[in-house]
């Protein structure tokens, strides 16, 4: 009396439930998974955070400078769309460097993070309209020079 395969309800699209069988379900994201390129994966994680970093700042610049620090302040702080849309895609970031770390040395896969440091700087000009100097880009320069080097 043991079930053959675990089932699992889904939608259909007439709105009513049929059975998936567990396994191909599995199977089926497993392989979609395993056909990403980890270095993809690793650009799709900087991107996200980048991503991140200018939402929460721009959510920053809306709730203004921190004088203070308390719960009331937290609520503030955490109650800006921005500030929460920027920690989700930081965090979607981190789940899409894992995937990508589990088929990455961290000797490659780490310094290719630094490529979030040139973009963030990118960014915050483009988008921000922050004033970034010429030893900023030179120093940007650098650190892509540096990834490149290391992802050798």
């Amino acid at each position: 009396m043991g079930a053959a395969h675990p089932r699992r309800q889904a939608r259909g699209a007439a709105g009513y439930s049929r059975s998936i069988p567990m396994g191909r379900l599995r199977l089926a994201k497993e392989t979609r998974l395993s056909m990403a390129n980890p270095f993809v994966l690793i650009l799709v994680a900087v991107c996200l955070g980048v991503v991140g970093q200018i939402m929460m700042k721009n959510g920053m610049n809306q709730v203004g400078a921190i004088t203070q620090f308390g719960l009331a302040t937290l609520v503030h702080v955490f109650s800006n769309p921005f500030v929460l849309l920027g920690f989700a895609s930081y965090g979607l970031s981190s789940v899409v460097y894992l995937l990508a770390l589990s088929r990455l040395d961290l000797s490659v896969a780490y310094p290719m993070i630094g490529l979030g440091y040139v973009l963030v700087v990118f960014f915050s000009w483009l988008v921000l309209r922050e004033q970034v100097g010429p030893l900023r880009w030179l120093g940007a320069l650098l650190i892509v020079a540096g990834v490149w080097l290391v992802g050798r």
